[in-house]
């Protein structure tokens, strides 16, 4: 018997030995274990595409236009240290990203999931800004926040998400709040920011989910 790696697939040639039986164990286990973090990267993936799309959605409603340029700089202490700097240096047109990985800290993350996590994970763009912590077993903690134009196509979205998905709204979160599962956990409208808390691994997803928006939302601008 012998097994052969080809293109991260296991391809077994010939019959196991009767006494092999240990080898073929391993084999399957691998093949086991693979499938599982398959499935896992598979769902991070497909929850980054929905808050992508949904970011396209709200671009495409302004008609075009750039959020950036009417909303003007976010009046938040929730910042990178890049533009700190860049107000420091008396820019005309400071950044308003917002740091997402100061909304729910690591060690927040770490506290719900159990175990460490590796470094964070960091995605910005002009309109989305996130953060994911992970830990060795793929079980997950992130946060995004999109920021549009202003409150009323922030609404406009939020409510177009509920009608198209029946999602079941949440009481007394933000302004507004629906569960998003099984997509992702909690989305909440705060002013002109939607933030998306989803988490993985606990078995009371939602509920730890919904704590840990809370804490995010004290923190947003």
């Amino acid at each position: 018997m012998s097994a052969l790696g080809v293109s991260g697939r296991i391809l077994i040639v010939g019959d196991f030995p009767a006494g092999d039986r240990m080898l073929r164990g391993r084999i399957e286990r691998y093949s086991m274990k693979r499938k599982d973090i398959m499935k896992k990267n598979g769902d991070l993936m497909l929850r980054a595409v929905v808050v992508m799309a949904a970011a396209l959605l709200a671009l495409a409603a302004c008609g075009g236009d750039d959020p950036g340029d009417d909303a003007g700089p976010a009046d938040s202490a929730v910042v990178t240290e890049e533009q700190q700097t860049s107000e420091a240096a008396g820019d005309a047109e400071p950044s308003a990203r917002i740091d997402a990985c100061a909304l729910i800290t690591r060690e927040e993350a770490e506290a719900v999931l159990g175990t460490a996590t590796r470094e964070p994970v960091r995605g910005d763009t002009p309109t989305i800004n996130s953060c994911a912590y992970q830990t060795e077993r793929f079980d997950v903690v992130s946060v995004s926040v999109i920021t549009y134009a202003d409150k009323a196509e922030a609404e406009n979205v939020h409510q177009s998400a509920i009608d198209i998905n029946n999602y079941p709204e949440i009481e007394g979160l933000g302004d507004r709040a629906y569960n998003a599962q099984p997509i992702s956990d909690v989305t909440v409208l705060v002013g002109r920011y939607q933030l998306g808390v989803d988490v993985s691994g606990p078995k009371n997803e939602l509920e730890v989910a919904r704590d840990l928006a809370e804490t995010a939302i004290g923190r947003l601008p």
